[in-house]
């Protein structure tokens, strides 16, 4: 009896030191890493949306966490300087044109008037150069020099703003996230704060040129200069006492056009003032408040496009052959009861150590490529975080 109770608790242990021995051996082969199969976490496309103009923040209207719509309003600059800058821009414009039409259509006994007094401006500046400068004169050449250089330093700071601007929106353009409709809007403010700053180059150094002309006195060449704005300012008075030419009416045109632009840019300004969102999506955060002034390019808000759903997952180098552009796949999530389609958007071409918060102890030196997939349907149940298993290619 007693050699019987010996024999089963042999017995039993034995059994048990089996059980588990298998019961081990099928885990650690299980937790194994087969060769089609990836796992990796739910991301999405994230955008930063930035202000064009800076100024205060006179409301927000978007909340951290709430859903937005394409074109939803995120926030409002002050626009009250910009309403008076399109006003102006507006009357000039109104103003160029009248004159146009006016010339176009004959000429007015005022318009004479003004060409008369323009002459005798001519003139009266050809006496003065003729007579010396005076104190006044150098005063105002430097007042406006230090004015041209102010504006000057501004427009370099739009144009760097905008060149910088331009290269980020070229680059979002090349990875499809924005249009090129997008594109050409922000080349074309990039082309008017170029122009911006050619004219205020050309305008420090008119004023600097005028200062050193008005410091050492009037030369043979300023004279010179002086009688030939005489004999324009009697050319353009002619013209009209005679009838207009057409020199003169596309000089108008042309003015027109510059009025017709100025206030173009001045609508465009005015629209900036109002910050939308570009997608559909979820805020994630506010980065100002109501009152605070935010600088040029400051940026007002995160959304994250929850349509644009990808997971990322490194694939083994030996396995590279593999993988190609838009190759479909299979995607496992715990929350559904059936595979999820992906597709491959993004492989790349350079090879890596396996990431440290991926890597374990043995694929330490393993090397890898990093490869994106787009999460196709299921939009509204795979939420960024979750964890996903991807199955790259059938096992054959």
């Amino acid at each position: 009896m007693k050699q019987n109770k010996s024999t089963f608790k042999y017995l039993t242990a034995s059994v048990c030191i089996s059980f588990f021995s298998a019961f081990f051996l099928l885990g650690c082969s299980n937790t194994k890493q087969k060769p089609n199969v990836y796992s990796g976490t739910a991301e999405c496309t994230e955008y930063d949306v930035q202000t064009e103009l800076g100024g205060s923040i006179s409301e927000i209207f978007a909340s951290e966490g709430g859903k937005i719509n394409k074109g939803d309003v995120i926030a409002k600059l002050d626009d009250e300087v910009l309403k008076l800058n399109l006003k102006q821009a507006q009357a000039a414009y109104e103003i160029s044109k009248q004159k146009y039409n006016e010339t176009k259509s004959g000429t007015r006994e005022e318009q004479i008037r003004q060409a008369k007094s323009n002459l005798s401006a001519s003139k009266a500046k050809l006496d003065e150069l003729l007579s010396g400068s005076r104190p006044e004169e150098i005063k105002q050449a430097e007042i406006a020099l230090k004015q041209s250089q102010s504006l000057l330093e501004q427009a370099q700071k739009n144009y760097n703003y905008r060149k910088n601007n331009l290269e980020k929106y070229k680059t979002l353009q090349n990875e499809g996230i924005i249009s090129h409709e997008q594109l050409d809007q922000a080349q074309n403010v990039f082309d008017v704060a170029e122009g911006q700053l050619i004219s205020s180059q050309n305008s420090v150094k008119t004023s600097q040129e005028k200062l050193t002309l008005i410091k050492n006195g009037a030369t043979t060449q300023t004279i010179e200069a002086a009688k030939a704005s005489v004999e324009n300012a009697k050319a353009q008075y002619d013209l009209l006492i005679n009838g207009s030419s057409s020199y003169v009416l596309n000089s108008l045109k042309s003015a027109l056009g510059q009025a017709e632009a100025s206030k173009k840019i001045a609508k465009y300004n005015l629209s900036q003032t109002t910050i939308k969102s570009p997608i559909t999506g979820t805020v994630l955060k506010t980065w100002v408040k109501k009152g605070e002034t935010a600088a040029p390019g400051s940026i007002i808000a995160t959304v994250s496009d929850l349509n644009d759903l990808w997971v990322k997952v490194y694939v083994q180098e030996k396995y590279y052959s593999k993988l190609s552009l838009n190759q479909e796949v299979k995607i496992i999530c715990d929350a559904l009861n059936e595979p999820v389609n992906g597709k491959i958007t993004y492989i790349s071409s350079n090879a890596e150590f396996t990431p440290k918060n991926t890597q374990t102890k043995e694929d330490k030196q393993k090397r890898v490529f990093e490869v994106k997939v787009k999460i196709l349907d299921h939009l509204d149940i795979i939420k960024p975080g979750m964890d996903l298993e991807v199955i790259l290619w059938n096992v054959q």
